[in-house]
């Protein structure tokens, strides 16, 4: 899936993928980011996975920063 993180709290270390596939947001925590990486930024491009938990709530996972989708999507 791609999108875009649209709400951050980094104080909390989660926040919403606006998934463009069906322009639903998707629940991310900081724990599906590449540990090495820098803390995600609203505005990001974002590669992810969506799992469902087993209460029946989704969320990203596998997160990857697409930092050429912007051109390759135009």
């Amino acid at each position: 899936m791609h999108g875009k993180l649209i709400k951050w709290k980094d104080d909390r270390g989660f926040g919403f993928i606006l998934c463009e596939h069906n322009q639903q947001q998707v629940f991310v925590h900081i724990s599906a980011f590449p540990s090495s990486s820098p803390r995600p930024k609203v505005g990001e491009l974002l590669d992810f996975d969506i799992e469902t938990t087993a209460d029946g709530k989704t969320r990203a996972i596998n997160i990857s920063r697409c930092e050429m989708c912007s051109r390759s999507r135009s």
